[in-house]
Parts: C-alpha cells; structure tokens; sequence
C-alpha cells in the first residue's frame, strides 16, 4: 500500500531528531548542519563521510521497519561528489545493492555529481526539441494551423520545459548554452511563419513578435533573487545565496 505525501510526511515527521540522537554531522551550510532534505514523499540523506551513509542507511532501515514502511531500493540512488577518482565499497539497503549515479533528478532539477549545471541545461535543452516536435505533431493531427494559437502553446509548454529550474541555474548558464536554446525558438518561428533559416534571430523575435528565452530566463533569475532578498536570514535559500555570493567575491 503506497502513502499520499501528507500522511508519509506524519510517519517519518521524527527522523530527522531519530538521526540527530545517533550524531550524525551531516552537511554544513553557512553554519547550519543539514541531515537530510524532506518534500512530498522524496528523503535526501547527506554525509560527509562513507561510514556516516552507511549508517544512516541502517539507522532509516530500522526507523521504517518500526513504522512498517518499505524503501523501494530501485528509486533509491547513491550520488556521491567527490574531487578525486576515489573507488568507494557498495551501499546496502536492507542487504540490496544501491545503485551510484553521476547525477540525480531532485524535483525536476538534474544535479550532477561534479556540481556544475552542464548536464543539467543539457536536459533542458533536450526537453525544449522534444516539446517543440511533439507540439508541431499534435498540431498537425488536430490540424492547427493559426499563429497565435501556436505562439500560446509553445510559450505555455515548452518555454516552461526550457526554463524549468532557471532560478537556480540562470546565473551559470554560458554564451553558448543560450544559442542552443536560441535554435529551438528559431526553428519554431522559422518553421510556422515560413521565414528563412539564415534569417537573424533579433528580427525573427521581432517579426513574431516574441521575447528572447533568455531574457526571460534572466527575469526569472532576478524575480526569484528578489523574492530570495525578502525572506528570513535562517532560511535555507537565502543562506545558499548569501554563501555562494561569499564564495564569488572570495574568488
């Protein structure tokens, strides 16, 4: 029997003071000790140190056997960041195998185990042409054919694929990320207003009478910085932002 969010979130509310009890250091952030991350019905467990996940991953065993819960060991994923080509023995679960990955999707986010956004804009990009073939196919079966029509579907779906996460990773986007997303807006303008294809992007925009993704990518990352800006000093978000701004002027 699976659990809604609400009703797993009441049976594992105590983990986190079950895992606090054990000692567990966990993940510094701006001086904060970070155990674990909780949304919906996803558990992140943090360790600085092999031994430390090992037992955190004994400690949940016996924490969910007390609650009668089970893990489903084929979602759950090791991802390990490291800086050196070190080779680390297996992680159990429940005497199963836990698979390492180079990187995890995390509420729809792709985070790579060597903490750059490469791998992820590179899905997003992906999404994009997906999204912008499988719209003109459904066009063509429900034989729509009006511009504006079209223009408000791709900018109410696969603008969103695109930019999906762009708060996080707006500011670390290169040039050349953003003229691969500029084809996909191309090729769709290109494509429905039967323009050529060596026609300049900025006249295309115009001509369509749309706005450059990345400007609104950019909008995104200055409306979420904003919103960042207003809320507690102890909250999570603004300690991440103000730890990596830290970070940029030590650098």
């Amino acid at each position: 029997m699976s659990l809604s969010p609400t009703v797993f979130g009441i049976y594992i509310d105590k983990l986190e003071g079950y895992l606090e009890e054990a000692g567990f250091d966990g993940t510094i952030l701006a001086g904060i000790v970070i155990i674990l991350l909780l949304y919906a019905d996803d558990i992140v467990l943090l360790a600085r140190y092999p031994f430390d996940l090992d037992k955190q991953l004994r400690l949940l065993k016996n924490f969910y056997s007390t609650m009668a819960m089970t893990v489903n060991t084929d979602k759950t994923k090791v991802m390990i960041i490291k800086s050196k080509k070190d080779t680390y023995a297996n992680f159990m679960y429940d005497n199963n195998n836990l698979e390492e990955v180079y990187s995890y999707k995390y509420l729809g986010i792709d985070i790579h185990h060597k903490l750059n956004w490469n791998h992820n804009i590179e899905k997003r990009i992906n999404g994009g042409w997906k999204d912008d073939f499988g719209l003109e196919n459904n066009c063509k079966i429900e034989n729509l054919v009006m511009w504006d029509k079209k223009k408000f579907l791709f900018e109410n779906l696969a603008t969103p694929v695109i930019l999906y996460g762009g708060e996080v990773w707006g500011c670390n986007i290169s040039r050349e990320s953003w003229r691969k997303i500029d084809k996909i807006h191309k090729r769709f303008i290109t494509y429905n207003l039967k323009i050529k294809n060596n026609t300049p992007y900025p006249i295309l925009l115009i001509e369509a009478g749309l706005s450059p993704i990345e400007s609104l990518g950019m909008l995104r990352f200055l409306l979420y910085k904003h919103k960042l800006s207003n809320i507690d000093d102890h909250r999570l978000p603004k300690l991440a932002l103000n730890s990596y701004q830290n970070h940029l002027r030590l650098n």
